[in-house]
């Protein structure tokens, strides 16, 4: 025996492909820098706006200190060639120094040299401060949450 489905059925179902579908399209269209094939054209870098630049240099940060290890010390002899993040990443510092009139920003540098996502993120905090490394980190001692010495910790608290 078939079973039909009624008006609220079928409402319901509707409802659940529509709330389906707008949770899956806008978490599609956040994808990040995975490999070289998402990789966008100089002249669509170049048509960008400095925030825009600054996001796909980060994604890039962020995906490159995902996926990669950071380098031995400094041995030039046996340090690995550089990845495809390294070079889409310097693709981006030439168009960000371009606009910058040949001078490449602070944070780009940050980025260029950064093998951790805690490293990536001074990169963050340089662009939001206009500033150098030095500010970065003095911005990121200021953001981070102090103990509060007076307080009991909760297992310790009374119910």
């Amino acid at each position: 025996m078939k079973r039909k489905i009624g008006p609220c059925g079928a409402r319901r179902v509707v409802l659940l492909l529509l709330l389906g579908g707008g949770l899956v399209l806008p978490i599609r269209s956040l994808a990040r820098w995975e490999t070289p094939a998402d990789n966008k054209p100089v002249a669509v870098l170049e048509g960008m706006n400095s925030e825009q630049l600054f996001n796909e240099a980060l994604d890039v940060c962020v995906g490159r200190a995902l996926v990669e290890r950071p380098p031995p010390a400094a041995d030039p002899i046996t340090a690995p060639a550089p990845s495809a993040a390294s070079l889409y990443l310097q693709a981006i510092a030439g168009v960000a120094a371009h606009r910058n009139g040949g001078t490449v920003p602070p944070w780009i540098d940050i980025l260029l040299s950064a093998r951790t996502g805690k490293q990536c993120q001074r990169g963050l905090h340089s662009f939001l401060g206009g500033g150098t490394a030095e500010a970065a980190d003095a911005s990121l001692r200021r953001s981070r949450p102090r103990a509060r010495l007076h307080q009991l910790p909760p297992w310790l608290a009374p119910h």
